[in-house]
């Protein structure tokens, strides 16, 4: 990062005597990009430009720019372009997602553009591969760039608290008033999604990072964790309580200096559960009362009772039909809600859950998949994500393994460090996937993360 911000200020200064390389230009578009990704949870929301958003149509602009003028790169140095497996595998993804689009009865633009609201249309899908392809030559370039999402979570998270918290009312710059927290996201379930995938990074460095900068790790994870409590999600307290149990024995496991480890590990449990029972207590406990829906929720879901979830079983059951009926390329991207629609899939009669809502995502990212793009693209995503959490997997553990065995310098310790990070932003996405939509808020970032934990597996697998 600093030697990114040298090479802008020596451009800046128009020192002629500075060579601009077609690596250093390389290395402005990939940090531009990352900024504008990682930091656009603190852009204002606004719904009703461009192919959807505000954030979608800016996010979409910014990846064809920056792959137009990478690949304009690539042709004046006739340089190949050199793809690993994973991104071949995306690719593939991305192809079978056209195809589907252009054989969709609902139109092969609409699927092109997002039809229903959501704008993940094939455009959105192929920037976000498009996003792990740029993430994966980021992680290449310089060093730990995380830093610049962990720090968005304490401006998201500030603004959620205070909608939260809004007793007067008042109508803030971006966004309403709400008795929940929704940030800059529109959605709590948005907002939740966002901290289930930067919170768990933000609680493993303040754990395990030596340096001055751990205070700034604590404070993301402070707001970070009273962001999520105000959200009031079921899915997002399972999802972090989950993440935060794993990362906290991982780190025992794998620490050198296990007494420092286990003494912030305590200190945050604690200020995590004052803070809870704190903030329950100014909204007349109904934030515990959303953790003891838990017990109801499993009952539910044990009986196959159509309510779980809010209503979740039901769309999922509706949602297999689709995918019974469409089963080689589904609806199209971004149809389901027109399907639904159209065909008939009302079962209960009046109570039906299609007559009460629009539904225009399955609630589980798997699902959703199979549903618009076939059973053939879900297999294929599967695979990938299996495949990748492996490869990850074995290399963080490796690493953290050699570290201990060896004593290795503290450079090596940090980087170890930011590729376990990678790993743990990604699960704990996952997890809340499983139970929660793809939103064109939040998407962007995971799928550069992931791009980051590509380049690690690349650059093991070269050594």
């Amino acid at each position: 990062m600093k030697d990114f911000i040298k090479k802008i200020s020596e451009i800046k200064a128009l020192d002629f005597n500075v060579k601009v390389t077609h690596e250093d230009l390389r290395c402005v578009i990939y940090y531009v990009y990352c900024l504008v990704v990682f930091l656009s949870p603190v852009i204002p929301e606004a719904i009703g430009y461009g192919i959807y958003s505000l954030k979608n149509t800016l996010f979409i602009l910014l990846t064809f720019l920056s792959v137009m003028f990478l690949v304009i790169l690539d042709i004046i140095e006739k340089k190949k372009i050199k793809l690993n497996a994973f991104e071949i595998l995306l690719i593939i993804y991305g192809v079978i997602t056209f195809i589907s689009a252009f054989f969709s009865d609902y139109g092969f633009v609409k699927c092109m553009l997002g039809t229903n609201g959501r704008g993940e249309g094939v455009i959105t899908i192929l920037s976000y591969v498009a996003a792990f392809v740029i993430g994966t030559r980021l992680f290449n370039e310089r060093k730990n760039v995380l830093i610049i999402l962990i720090v968005s979570i304490i401006v998201a998270s500030i603004y959620g608290i205070l909608q939260a918290n809004n007793t007067n009312n008042i109508k803030f710059f971006f966004g309403t008033a709400s008795d929940v927290a929704k940030s800059t996201f529109g959605n709590p379930n948005f907002f939740s999604s966002y901290l289930c995938l930067v919170l768990p990074m933000a609680c493993y460095y303040f754990i395990n990072t030596d340096k001055k900068i751990k205070w700034l790790y604590f404070l993301s994870a402070i707001f970070g964790f009273s962001g999520l409590v105000y959200s009031k999600t079921l899915g997002g307290y399972l999802t972090f309580i989950g993440m935060l149990i794993l990362l906290s024995v991982f780190s025992l496991i794998y620490t050198t200096s296990r007494k420092n480890v286990m003494v912030k590990t305590l200190m945050l449990f604690v200020i995590f559960v004052i803070l809870f029972l704190g903030i329950s207590h100014t909204k007349q406990n109904s934030y515990i009362s959303e953790i003891k829906e838990t017990t109801t929720e499993v009952k539910k879901l044990a009986n196959n009772d159509r309510s779980f979830g809010t209503g979740r079983m039901e769309i999922w059951q509706k949602t297999l039909s689709v995918i019974n009926n469409n089963k080689l390329l589904g609806v199209g991207p971004d149809s389901l809600t027109k399907e639904l629609k159209i065909k008939n899939y009302i079962t209960n009669g009046e109570d039906d859950v299609l007559n009460k809502y629009i539904i225009d995502k399955a609630h589980s990212e798997p699902l959703q998949i199979a549903a618009t793009t076939g059973i053939i693209s879900l297999v294929l995503y599967t695979f990938f994500i299996t495949s990748y959490l492996l490869a990850l997997s074995k290399i963080v553990i490796n690493k953290n393994k050699s570290y201990i065995i060896n004593n290795e310098n503290f450079e090596d310790k940090y980087k170890i460090q930011y590729i376990t990070a990678i790993l743990i932003g990604v699960l704990g996405y996952l997890i809340q996937a499983l139970v929660n939509i793809s939103v064109v808020e939040v998407a962007p970032i995971f799928w550069m993360v992931l791009g980051l934990g590509n380049g690690a597996i690349i650059k093991e697998n070269k050594k």
